[in-house]
């Protein structure tokens, strides 16, 4: 504001000094005049009166700029404390805190909510409901000026950073998925009841050795542990590939018996390769695998082994089973 008030200043000094200047050269005219014949004093008139003129467009441009500086001054601060007003909106965020989550944990929860705001600290809950009660994914204290904050395990967190990137492997089978006109693709790995791929488990290892699915699948070598999820009583272990990389994906672990879910283990936004272990007993499968590509088409199955002869299936038809050697 201050910038734009000695701009305006400028401004009238300016008019002030073109006024002046036409009164002089008036003044200067009639001098001229008097001590002239009249024809030298009309031709001077005429020269005195085009260089008052240029000296007044001159005048009136500089004029016209200093207006045009201001006002667009005036229009850029108005436009800054606009984005600084809607920064802390509550619907930014919780995307922005859903975002930041989601990209660095490859986990999206159900809900992502306000729970607390002072008028400066803002209290962000990200949680699931499983089976009618409520899991915790983080809690987020965030200066709603800054968007700088704590989480709940005191870890410096920043809403305004970017996305953190994602884990985009090399995925040669997607070809095959594309001919076969298929939208995913599962392999079985093999049964590991007692394993875990977040504790880096060295029986899984030798599992993914034996099974020749390190040699199939070259990017399981590099697989991280936030591509993995598992149901609670879970002992077979599969392997996940979209063909679409930017699909959309949710795991939901469900109870066949009661004919209902119970919760979310597993939701990713980009369609990279996960483990998945899952299913208790052959009989039947105990999680809902959904996908959704970049253009809205939308699919879910089970994956299982069959009671018949031991092989790897799933419940739709547009789901390929990747056979290992």
């Amino acid at each position: 504001m201050k910038k734009s008030l000695s701009l305006i200043a400028a401004i009238c000094a300016l008019a002030m000094t073109s006024a002046c200047g036409h009164d002089n050269i008036s003044s200067n005219e009639q001098g001229s005049t008097s001590a002239s014949s009249s024809t030298t004093a009309e031709s001077s008139a005429s020269n005195n009166s085009e260089k008052t003129s240029d000296s007044t467009k001159a005048s009136e441009t500089q004029v016209s700029s200093a207006i045009t500086t201001v006002a667009s001054e005036q229009a850029a601060s108005l436009t800054e404390a606009s984005g600084k007003a809607s920064e802390g909106s509550e619907n930014d965020l919780t995307y922005l805190a859903m975002r930041y989550y989601a990209s660095r944990s490859n986990y999206r929860p159900e809900f992502c909510e306000i729970e607390n705001d002072d008028g400066k600290i803002v209290t962000i809950h990200l949680y699931d409901i499983i089976d009618g009660h409520t899991s915790t994914c983080d809690w987020y204290y965030i200066d709603k000026n800054t968007l700088k904050g704590s989480n709940i395990l005191d870890n410096e967190i920043d809403l305004s950073e970017t996305a953190a990137a994602q884990w985009l492997p090399d995925v040669p089978q997607r070809s095959e998925l594309k001919e076969n006109n298929s939208f995913c693709g599962i392999a079985y790995i093999g049964y590991a009841e007692s394993m875990d791929y977040r504790d880096a488990d060295p029986k899984l290892n030798d599992l993914f050795m034996s099974s020749g699915a390190v040699d199939k699948f070259r990017f399981l070598a590099q697989l991280p542990e936030n591509y993995y999820a598992q149901t609670h009583l879970g002992t077979q272990l599969f392997l996940v590939i979209p063909k679409d990389p930017e699909a959309q994906v949710v795991v939901t672990e469900y109870d066949f018996t009661s004919d209902k879910e119970t919760g979310r283990i597993y939701s990713s936004y980009n369609g990279s390769p996960f483990l998945l272990k899952c299913n208790y007993s052959d009989v039947s499968s105990d999680v809902r695998i959904s996908i959704t590509d970049n253009e809205g088409v939308h699919t879910t199955f089970s994956p299982f082994i069959s009671l018949k002869d031991g092989t790897p299936e799933t419940d739709c038809k547009d789901v390929v089973v990747f056979q290992l050697p």
